[in-house]
């Protein structure tokens, strides 16, 4: 069931790898990182689910309390949390890496 929930990104990541083999010659920095970041994110969204379903089945077999329980499974979700913005944290580089300035535009960056 987790899994199925994560059918949208797993998707958006496998095109984001399509995508970043077509255009490996084109743009070889932006993607590389891009393919870099959608494997990783990709295998992420696939392990976590199945590493929270250990913890839970480990609980049984290991008689572990909810409590012991909860701080693992609180564990794992920061780490995953970290993994995940360090994969997107890539994606962001991709996008903006390699970039030339457009000539008719001013250097400085704007807000709006």
């Amino acid at each position: 069931m987790q899994l199925l929930v994560q059918i949208p990104s797993l998707l958006l990541y496998v095109v984001g790898i399509v995508f970043a083999f077509v255009y490996r010659q084109q743009s070889r920095t932006p993607s590389m990182l891009a393919l870099l970041a959608c494997a990783f994110l990709l295998c992420l969204s696939l392990v976590m689910p199945f590493i929270s379903n250990y913890l839970l089945y480990a609980r049984s077999v290991n008689e572990w309390s909810i409590e012991k329980l909860g701080h693992i499974l609180g564990g794992v979700s920061i780490v995953s949390s970290i993994l995940s913005a360090l994969g997107n944290g890539l994606l962001l580089t991709a996008i903006f890496i390699d970039r030339k300035p457009r000539p008719d535009l001013p250097l400085k960056p704007s807000i709006l």
